[in-house]
């Protein structure tokens, strides 16, 4: 990106998509603007893009605080990702959301209001969490999950029905070529942790012996964002969106999934799984679940059933909680 002013300025920036000036390519001058035009100004103290409601770090392309509209998923995220395209004229919200909320006026919001943006996308507010475009995962009538989870949910569902191969040689947490090369349970949950900013620990390695009680899980994944749900040891416990199973037997054999939805006595769960397949197999493939084993795979389970509940060695759920990505 290139802002090139006339003479008179004397002045010439390049830029990084994301803002930051590109070194030894820049000619300085007096024009009072730089990175977005004359939204932003550079803040003499802190070196940073200082826009009305908010300062912009334009070497990690994203914002100092959150957002007060609430427009992505995450309420650091700078231009949706996409600086090429959309600009944040107040650091409320991109100028291509145009139904979203309007920083420049008043806007009433209310709960569960949808607005649909100028490319079809639909948002739905939350008084409790803001804007979020994700699909709203169908969670029956029992409960309402937190939004952003439903965003993790999604993008992991998507993930898991690719139908990796299951395999223990991946990097645990990460998303790249060599982390997907293969997943198994425990990774799967990982990466799900990892992206939904619960797990802190850069190289935190997980497996069902770290995950049978609170104190062990929250060491694991470096924070104390895990909660062992009171009372789902109980075959008639019903979990919810997002929740994290976790069985494991005496001789060290165990398995971890994560539940997608409820609908009753089943339960949709996003896991990886070994060529034997679950304990539960055939309601699986009776009830709309995947008929394959050996890989990352959507599955129907019963929650009192012997792939859950009623499993040999069952710990219970586990919840993430003050998620934040």
């Amino acid at each position: 990106m290139r802002k090139k002013l006339g003479k008179s300025s004397k002045k010439r920036i390049d830029y990084y998509p994301f803002g930051m000036p590109m070194p030894d390519r820049n000619v300085e001058g007096d024009y009072r603007y730089g990175y977005q035009g004359e939204y932003a100004e550079k803040d003499k103290e802190t070196g940073l893009n200082a826009f009305q409601l908010r300062m912009y770090d334009s070497r990690i392309g994203r914002w100092i605080s959150p957002d007060p509209m609430g427009e992505f998923f995450s309420p650091y995220l700078a231009m949706g990702n996409n600086p090429i395209s959309k600009t944040d004229p107040t650091g409320g919200s991109t100028s291509d959301c145009p139904k979203c909320p309007d920083p420049n006026g008043p806007f009433i919001l209310t709960d569960g209001m949808e607005h649909v943006s100028s490319d079809g996308q639909t948002y739905s507010y939350d008084k409790e969490n803001g804007w979020s475009s994700a699909p709203i995962v169908d969670l029956g009538t029992t409960y309402k999950t937190n939004p952003r989870i439903n965003i993790g949910l999604s993008i992991m569902k998507n993930l898991v029905d690719e139908n990796i191969k299951y395999s223990q040689a991946g990097n645990r947490t990460s998303l790249t070529g060599n982390g997907l090369c293969g997943l198994d349970c425990s990774e799967t949950v990982a990466i799900y942790l990892k992206m939904m900013g619960t797990m802190q620990k850069r190289d935190g390695y997980l497996y069902t012996g770290v995950m049978t009680n609170e104190k062990d899980f929250r060491n694991a994944i470096g924070s104390n964002n895990i909660d062992f749900v009171e009372g789902s040891t109980a075959s008639d416990f019903t979990p919810r969106a997002g929740d994290i199973f976790v069985w494991r037997k005496s001789n060290g054999v165990g398995h971890t999934g994560i539940i997608y939805s409820v609908d009753g006595n089943k339960a949709t769960v996003l896991e990886a799984i070994g060529n034997v397949g679950s304990s539960d197999e055939r309601f699986n493939r009776n009830n709309g679940g995947s008929l394959s084993t050996g890989i990352s795979r959507t599955a129907v389970y019963r929650i009192n059933g012997r792939a859950l509940s009623k499993h040999a060695g069952w710990y219970g759920y586990f919840r993430p909680i003050n998620v934040n990505f």
